[in-house]
């Protein structure tokens, strides 16, 4: 919990890093959740239209797919905060807001 809230922050796993904990939540020590997700830049050629957006694509149907796995533990968040590849990975944190009538930070820069 920070400041009261409980904190669901969606990320992309950064392209120079591995994760062991893709698709899983895991709490912070400050108690914000967070779920991280493969990002499909590491493994697909980023160069041209059509493999830029289905690696959008890939990563938004990615993002579905965390939301939906970990709902029953992301019910009791009150605050959504979205980081990855803009603007394919909002949809789903309002889709996670619409289901569990949260808050929502769309956009999160660090």
């Amino acid at each position: 919990m920070a400041c009261g809230h409980k904190i669901c922050y969606l990320t992309n796993v950064p392209v120079t890093k591995s994760s062991s904990h893709l698709f899983r939540p895991r709490q912070r020590e400050d108690g914000v959740v967070v779920i991280e997700v493969p990002n499909p830049r590491k493994h697909l050629p980023w160069k041209g239209m059509f493999p830029g957006v289905m690696i959008q694509l890939i990563n938004t149907m990615l993002f579905l797919f965390a939301i939906i796995k970990n709902l029953k533990v992301l019910k009791a968040v009150d605050l959504i905060l979205a980081r990855g590849m803009h603007p394919f990975t909002e949809p789903p944190a309002f889709l996670l807001k619409k289901l569990i009538g949260s808050s929502n930070v769309a956009s999160i820069r660090l």
